[in-house]
């Protein structure tokens, strides 16, 4: 996540986070059987972890809040502690009327709908990306205009 993040800027992370978490976890819900849950699952989750959680979202406010980097970080994490408080009751208040699988379908469409909104508000692609290593491991330079919304 986080050299995808250097490279790429806030927009395409959350963006891929979005439709990944979406389309796997949706896969997941409708599985028939073990195999095709536990790898949609984890790829869903997978996705989710490695795009959608503090490394990333810390990164981005510190990003976009170079005055108040602090106030930042504290408003993420009381939002983010705040969101587990909810969507655990959430999920178990829905899972006896409408069942797991709805359940899943139901929280998993309000993340990817929550990552797109934050893919489509915020950008942290600037003119001078951090530097970073590739894929092969050479260092290099990224360069793009400054975008916010």
């Amino acid at each position: 996540g986080g050299w995808l993040l250097d490279r790429f800027g806030s927009r395409s992370v959350f963006l891929i986070a979005a439709v990944i978490t979406l389309g796997a976890f949706q896969v997941a819900a409708g599985a028939t059987d073990v195999v095709t849950f536990a790898v949609a699952g984890a790829v869903g989750g997978g996705t989710l972890g490695a795009l959608g959680f503090y490394h990333i979202t810390q990164t981005t406010a510190v990003r976009i809040s170079l005055g108040s980097t602090d106030r930042a970080i504290a408003i993420l994490t009381i939002w983010g502690a705040f969101a587990s408080a909810i969507y655990m009751p959430i999920a178990a208040i829905l899972v006896e009327p409408l069942g797991w699988r709805m359940t899943l379908r139901v929280l998993t469409v309000s993340a990817g709908f929550f990552l797109a909104v934050g893919a489509f508000v915020i950008t942290t692609k600037t003119a001078a990306m951090p530097r970073t290593r590739n894929l092969l491991g050479r260092s290099e330079e990224h360069t793009s205009e400054l975008q916010s919304h």
